[in-house]
């Protein structure tokens, strides 16, 4: 129990400094490195992703995907909600492949980490491991950094 709590305040500690950082960058540092800047929003979502706050949203997505699967049917509504997920993962693959990081751009980068979980089979699972070893070297980073090892 001890560790699991540590695990996520270790997390959401590192989420919140990535936001932060993020932030600091793009406000005050110009939009100097955006693709920074969003390898961070996407480190900072995953990283609260773990905590109460992840689990939250991942409720609400839950909610989202049964409520369209009572609406228009199983199939269609794993579909609905996987093209949400695909849509911002495109968005932020061309944004920053294009180096024209936007606002639009780091709204995809929050959504991702979360939104790629409701993604059906191999694709999803991809993405999922893309995400999560993207994520995973930042934070790893960030943690060394910080001497949190």
């Amino acid at each position: 129990m001890h560790s699991n709590i540590t695990t996520q305040a270790v997390s959401a500690t590192v989420g919140l400094v990535c936001l932060v950082a993020a932030g600091l960058i793009w406000t005050v540092g110009n939009r100097h490195t955006p693709r920074l800047v969003v390898a961070l929003v996407i480190t900072g979502m995953t990283g609260l992703a773990s905590t109460a706050f992840g689990n939250w949203a991942r409720q609400v997505i839950a909610w989202l995907n049964d409520t369209t699967d009572r609406l228009t049917g199983r199939l269609t509504g794993v579909v609905v909600v996987g093209l949400v997920a695909a849509i911002a993962l495109y968005v932020l693959i061309v944004h920053v492949r294009r180096n024209s990081v936007d606002n639009k751009t780091l709204v995809s980068a929050a959504i991702v980490p979360l939104a790629v979980s409701s993604i059906p089979g191999p694709i999803g699972a991809a993405a999922a491991t893309a995400i999560s070893a993207l994520a995973g070297t930042v934070a790893w980073s960030i943690t060394s950094a910080f001497g949190w090892h």
